[in-house]
């Protein structure tokens, strides 16, 4: 259950997280919101740089970097193509400085 929403499963929470300012104007109208679930919400609004990973070689033999990982869920995403200001799992803020 995604408790921050109150919604059943992640399929019915909202994909886009916006601002912070967004998130708490959000979670004042949503019974059952404690400092908790704001202090997470702070928390995943602040940018965190992902884990970066290869699994590969270039044809020149270089390794070659390109899955980054979210610092908050785990989740994988490929460098280049999943090009997201915010986890699309969890929402957590990305600090995109080294996927560049």
């Amino acid at each position: 259950m995604n408790l921050l929403y109150g919604f059943k499963d992640d399929d019915e929470a909202p994909k886009n997280y916006g601002t912070l300012l967004d998130i708490i104007r959000f979670v004042r109208v949503m019974p059952g919101i404690t400092t908790e679930h704001i202090h997470e919400l702070e928390s995943r609004d602040t940018a965190k740089k992902p884990s970066i990973e290869g699994d590969g070689y270039a044809p020149d033999g270089t390794f070659i970097w390109d899955i980054w990982i979210c610092p908050n869920c785990n989740e994988h995403y490929e460098i280049d193509y999943d090009e997201y200001d915010f986890c699309p799992k969890c929402g957590q803020r990305i600090d995109k400085s080294e996927l560049e």
